[in-house]
């Protein structure tokens, strides 16, 4: 793959710049969609979670804002990676019948896209955090392999589910409520320490919930992230990336006739 990505680089490359312009440039308000649909999105959740319930599931996190877009800007990129790149097959039928590339730069792509989106996105929270006068520190290092580690698990689920959906649709339609229910199950609008010793270990299994965990202890409490938590996200990051490139190579030679 990293031999297809450099070959193709200019492939890459045009597919994201083309994905930008299609999103921001024409608009109104264009790249300023970035920061408002997230930061709505943070404002509902900031205020059911601070003045609905203020004591019941913060626990001792400081600076709950600080906290909630900590986990919920990661979140966000992972979702809009499955969102869009499940359907990378079936949306690019007509390039893939017609042309000859490797069919893998499709959910690739769209997985560089948004990472760079929400590195920006990533890059001006944290310049907010620092203006309003929150310590920032040299664990934010840590948020680099947290965030490509994330990226990782996003596109191996991309390309597994973009794949499938070729063959049974019903997956555009399975895919909202496993990311809403993967949402709850992730400690992000609530810290992990706060549930329940039972409930903290079921939740240990969610392989994201050790890497948003680390993104939120890097910015928040300017700690490194428990790094021997993050061995079960790299495994399963592995095995994924191994099961994806396993059905990927089954169905590729048929994935042109069946579109």
């Amino acid at each position: 793959m990293v031999k297809s990505l450099w070959n193709y680089r200019s492939f890459v490359w045009g597919g994201i710049r083309r994905d930008l312009q299609l999103r921001y440039f024409g608009s109104v308000l264009g790249i300023a969609w970035l920061v408002i649909q997230p930061a709505g999105l943070i404002a509902v959740y900031f205020l059911i979670f601070t003045a609905v319930f203020p004591n019941r599931t913060l626990g001792n996190v400081g600076n709950y804002g600080a906290f909630l877009c900590a986990g919920l800007i990661p979140w966000l990129m992972f979702s809009e990676i499955i969102q869009r790149g499940h359907t990378c097959f079936l949306e690019n039928a007509a390039l893939i019948r017609h042309s000859s590339f490797p069919r893998i730069l499709l959910p690739l792509t769209t997985t560089l896209s948004a990472m760079l989106n929400f590195s920006i996105l990533f890059v001006i929270y944290l310049a907010v955090l620092a203006l309003i006068g929150q310590r920032l520190s040299l664990h934010l290092i840590a948020l680099l392999p947290l965030i490509l580690l994330l990226g990782g698990l996003a596109f191996s689920a991309t390309v597994a589910l973009a794949l499938v959906n070729v063959y049974a649709r019903d997956i555009s339609q399975a895919v909202p409520f496993g990311l809403q229910l993967l949402f709850w199950l992730t400690p992000i609008v609530y810290p992990q320490s706060a549930m329940p010793a039972s409930l903290a270990r079921f939740l240990d299994w969610n392989p994201l919930s050790g890497v948003i965990g680390g993104m939120q202890r890097a910015i928040v409490s300017n700690q490194w992230p428990e790094w021997q938590r993050l061995a079960y996200p790299t495994l399963f990051l592995a095995l994924a990336l191994l099961l994806s490139r396993a059905v990927y190579r089954r169905v590729a030679p048929t994935l042109a006739d069946e579109l």
